[in-house]
């Protein structure tokens, strides 16, 4: 005889475990370097910056029909003191292969923004500094 707690139990999934997610194609993002020309733009200095053009046009299609093709699962919940009113479409997978490679093609203008941080003062407290993206990716419509 086992006793009931020896036995194996599998817990089912609730609403804050994640799914197991496939990965996402690997043709949305395309073997390019990003053009170090590439103009950064500064919105808040020292803290918010923007890039055009990091996807190609063709890649942008991509991330879009691989998208809507796949379906977007409804997020919703009021505001409240700590959380912003949310209701919205999102595709949300974990695929550190993607996150990788999306951050090879932003390594060059991690570089520029740091440098422009260093610019203002110590960049990074306490020896942090970028190192990759999250593996989180989330596309919202």
């Amino acid at each position: 005889k086992t006793h009931q707690s020896q036995k194996k139990q599998q817990q089912p999934y609730s609403s804050t475990t994640p799914l197991p997610s496939p990965p996402l194609p690997p043709h949305l993002l395309q073997n390019i370097v990003n053009d170090d020309n590439n103009p950064i733009e500064t919105l808040c200095p020292g803290a918010v910056f923007y890039s055009r053009n990091l996807l190609t046009p063709s890649e942008c299609q991509s991330w879009i029909t691989h998208a809507t093709s796949t379906g977007f699962e409804r997020q919703y919940h009021p505001a409240t003191r700590f959380v912003a009113h949310r209701d919205c479409g999102r595709l949300q997978r974990t695929d550190p292969h993607m996150a990788r490679r999306l951050y090879e093609r932003l390594s060059s203008i991690v570089a520029v923004v740091t440098r422009r941080i260093s610019d203002i003062g110590p960049p990074f407290r306490d020896g942090y500094r970028p190192i990759g993206c999250n593996p989180n990716i989330r596309i919202y419509r």
